[in-house]
């Protein structure tokens, strides 16, 4: 039985490390001011890949867990 059963979206968050792209400054947007270019159809490798839990259920659930708090 869980102390806490949480409700929500759980997601697996990927995130990459690259050494290849161009930082492209867009001042004229304020909501895209830097982006992250890549030449269309290139090979990209990453140095390390990153999976983690995401969402909301997920990342109250983890939470919840590290305070020793049983959750779901």
């Amino acid at each position: 039985m869980y102390d806490v059963l949480t409700i929500g979206s759980s997601f697996e968050d990927v995130a990459f490390e690259l050494d290849q792209g161009e930082i492209i400054k867009n001042p004229k947007d304020l909501t895209k001011q830097m982006l992250l270019g890549f030449e269309l159809g290139a090979k990209i490798k990453a140095k390390k890949v990153h999976y983690n839990l995401g969402g909301s259920a997920c990342n109250c659930a983890i939470n919840f867990t590290k305070q020793g708090i049983s959750a779901a």
